[in-house]
C-alpha cells in the first residue's frame, strides 16, 4: 500500500512542475542544504514556490549530506556544475526514475565504494533535464 502511494505521490508531483514555470537554473550553482530540528535535510531553494516537503533530500541523499558534513554544523554547502571544476567530485545519472520524478546518480564514497541516491524532479525542474553529470565540491565556510 505504501508503495502505491508513494508511486501516485511522484506521478501526481511530476505532472505539478509540468505546470511551473520553469526554472532552467544555472549550470553553476552553490546549494545550501540544512538539517532541521527532526533530522532531516532539505535544499534552501528560494525560487521553489511549492511545499518545503518536496525539497526534502531523502532515499540516500540524506545520507550523501550526513558524510558531507563538518561535525556540530547543520548544514553544507556544495559548489555544482554541469561541468567539470577543479577539485570537483562527480554524480552520474544511473537512470531515470521510472515514475517520471527525478534520477537515481552513482558517486563514490569517502572509502571507495558506490553508492546510489535519489534527486527527485525538483532538480529536473531546476536544470530542465535530469543531467547525466552532476560535478560538486564542498564549500569549506567558517
Amino acid at each position: 500500500m505504501k508503495k502505491t502511494i508513494n508511486r501516485l505521490y511522484k506521478k501526481l508531483k511530476s505532472i505539478m512542475m509540468k505546470l511551473l514555470p520553469k526554472n532552467k537554473g544555472s549550470k553553476d550553482r552553490e546549494f545550501r542544504f540544512y538539517k532541521d530540528n527532526n533530522e532531516r535535510w532539505f535544499v534552501d531553494l528560494p525560487e521553489w514556490k511549492a511545499s518545503k516537503y518536496h525539497l526534502e533530500m531523502v532515499q540516500g541523499a540524506d545520507r550523501f549530506l550526513e558524510s558531507m558534513r563538518t561535525p556540530h554544523k547543520n548544514d553544507v554547502v556544495l559548489k555544482t556544475s554541469l561541468e567539470y571544476f577543479d577539485g570537483a567530485r562527480k554524480l552520474d545519472k544511473a537512470f531515470n526514475d521510472k515514475d517520471g520524478d527525478g534520477a537515481w546518480y552513482d558517486y563514490i564514497n569517502k572509502h571507495g565504494r558506490y553508492e546510489t541516491f535519489w534527486l527527485c524532479g525538483v532538480m529536473t525542474w531546476f536544470y530542465g533535464h535530469n543531467p547525466d553529470k552532476i560535478y560538486f565540491r564542498k564549500v569549506k565556510r567558517l
